[in-house]
């Protein structure tokens, strides 16, 4: 079975924890590596965030608390982000 064999068996998430093991060496210092510097030199690594956590506001769901640990963890793990709904069409251009 290949790469391609096992992500459509199995999905993305064991392929991603391949990636990541094969990507970073094993060195006493990994618990204090982030995403984003362990990949530093091969590509950049990005998330999606929703209104509240680009805004740093709660509502809806989440507490303020939770906002703030989520904001916090974007900001430690990854160096590239994009909105997450917040530029579909409907959002950007509402009228017909």
């Amino acid at each position: 079975m290949n790469i391609l064999d096992s992500v459509r068996h199995f999905g993305v998430g064991p392929l991603l924890a391949v990636l990541l093991t094969l990507g970073s060496p094993a060195r006493s210092d990994d618990a204090a590596r982030t995403l984003k510097d362990a990949f530093a030199d091969n590509f950049l690594v990005g998330t999606a965030l929703d209104r509240s956590q680009a805004t740093g506001t709660g509502g809806g769901r989440r507490s303020q608390e939770q906002v703030d640990k989520d904001v916090a963890l974007v900001q430690r793990q990854f160096n590239q982000i994009s909105p997450e709904n917040d530029l579909k069409w409907q959002l950007i251009h509402p009228r017909e």
